[in-house]
C-alpha cells in the first residue's frame, strides 16, 4: 500500500530457532492405549523411515550446509515468494521487473545480536534467550511501487529442488476431495433448493452395491456434529435404547455458536424431514446420528440434530500437509551473510 525505495525496510522478520531439521520429520504412527484410561493415543513406529517433512519447512530459512533451521514471524513475511536472479521471463513486466525486488540482511534493530553470529552452532544453542535475540529485515533492492509484490531468492539449492519435484514428475496429478470442497457443495445444493449432499449409512451403501463410489471417499472425508444431549421428551413415543445404545434429543435451544469445542466424529443414521415448502419444493431437515467418543465405554445415539450442526472434516493425518510428493524445501540464506561457524553439515 505504499512506495519502497531502494534500501528501503519492507517487513521486520524476528527469527525463532529450530535446532535441527529433523525434528521437522515426519514418521509412521501408530495407536497405543493409554495406562491411565481407555483412551488411545497415537506415537512414532520405530520401524518406520522417515516419509515425509512437516509443511512448516517451507516457511523457515535454512543453509544446505547447516542443520538449524530459522522461522521467520513478522508479519507479512510468510507472503514473500520467490523469483530468480536468472528470471528472463518478465520483459513485458508493467515494472519492468526480470527478478528479485527484495533481499533479506541482518536486522539492524536492537533485538538483533551480531555478537550470537559468531558463536559455533552448538554454544549458539546453548545462549540465553537465543530465541528472541536474532531477526532478518526484508529490505527492497531496488524502488518499488505500491501494490507491487514483493519477491526474494530462495537460492539456488531452492530452485534446484523445485526442478527435480516438476520434472521428475513427484506431486500428486489428483487431488483428492477435501472437506473445504464437500461443505462448499453442500452450501451451494441447499441455496439452489436441491437435496442436500449429507447422505445417511444406509444410502452410501446403496451406492456402493449400485456400482457407485462412496460419494464422501471414506480415506479422505468424514462427518462431524457438534454434541450435545438431553433427555428426550416426555411424550416421544421413540425409543430410548437402540442396539444397546442410549438415545438422547439434541437441545432445542443449543446455541452452535459456543460448540467449536464439542465437534466430534459422528455417522449419520436417519434423516427426517421437518418442514416441507411446497411453493419452491425446499425442505428442512433433521439428522439422527451415531457417536462414539474416545474415553467413554460406548457411543451414543442423538435425535434431531439441525443440519447447521452438521459437517464435512477431513480425515485425520490425510489434509494436504500430509499429502505424499508433496515439495518441502526451506528458503536459502545467502552464503555471504550465514556465518561459517554455524555449518556442521557436509
Amino acid at each position: 500500500t505504499r512506495d519502497v525505495v531502494e534500501g528501503g525496510l519492507i517487513s521486520p522478520a524476528p527469527l525463532l530457532i529450530i535446532d535441527s531439521k529433523d525434528w521437522l520429520n515426519m514418521y509412521g504412527t501408530k495407536f497405543e492405549p493409554s495406562r491411565n484410561d481407555k483412551r488411545k493415543f497415537v506415537s512414532r513406529d520405530n520401524k518406520s523411515e522417515v516419509l515425509h517433512q512437516q509443511i512448516l519447512l517451507n516457511y523457515c530459512f535454512g543453509h544446505p550446509r547447516s542443520s538449524l533451521l530459522l522461522y521467520p514471524y513478522g508479519m507479512g513475511t510468510n507472503f514473500i515468494n520467490h523469483k530468480s536472479t536468472n528470471n528472463g521471463d518478465n520483459s513485458n513486466d508493467n515494472n519492468n521487473n526480470n527478478g528479485p525486488n527484495a533481499k533479506i540482511i541482518w536486522s539492524k534493530q536492537a533485538y538483533n545480536k551480531p555478537n550470537l553470529q559468531n558463536l559455533p552452532l552448538k554454544d549458539l544453542l546453548k545462549a540465553d534467550n537465543v530465541h528472541t535475540s536474532l531477526g532478518f529485515d526484508i529490505v527492497a533492492t531496488r524502488y518499488i511501487q505500491a501494490d507491487e509484490e514483493i519477491f526474494i531468492n530462495y537460492g539456488d539449492d531452492w530452485e534446484h529442488a523445485w526442478k527435480s519435484h516438476v520434472d521428475g514428475d513427484r506431486y500428486p496429478h489428483v487431488w483428492p476431495i477435501r472437506a473445504l470442497d464437500m461443505n462448499a457443495r453442500s452450501r451451494t445444493t441447499a441455496a439452489s433448493g436441491d437435496d442436500d449432499i449429507l447422505y445417511t449409512l444406509s444410502e452410501r451403501e446403496e451406492m456402493v452395491q449400485a456400482g457407485e463410489t462412496d460419494p464422501y471417499d471414506k480415506s479422505f472425508v468424514m462427518t462431524a456434529c457438534h454434541y450435545a444431549t438431553a433427555p428426550l421428551d416426555k411424550d416421544d413415543a421413540s425409543p430410548s435404547i437402540i442396539d444397546g445404545f442410549n438415545v438422547y434429543q439434541f437441545p432445542r435451544d443449543q446455541d452452535l455458536s459456543k460448540m467449536i469445542a464439542k465437534l466430534l466424529s459422528c455417522k449419520i443414521l436417519e434423516r427426517d424431514v421437518v418442514v416441507s415448502n411446497d411453493e419452491d419444493g425446499t425442505k428442512t431437515y433433521s439428522y439422527r446420528v451415531f457417536f462414539l467418543s474416545e474415553g467413554e465405554d460406548g457411543g451414543c445415539i442423538v435425535k434431531g440434530l439441525p443440519r447447521e450442526a452438521i459437517t464435512f472434516v477431513d480425515q485425520p493425518y490425510t489434509s494436504d500437509m500430509h499429502m505424499p510428493k508433496t515439495f518441502r524445501h526451506s528458503i536459502g540464506i545467502p552464503d555471504d551473510i550465514f556465518p561459517d561457524v554455524w555449518c556442521d553439515l557436509k
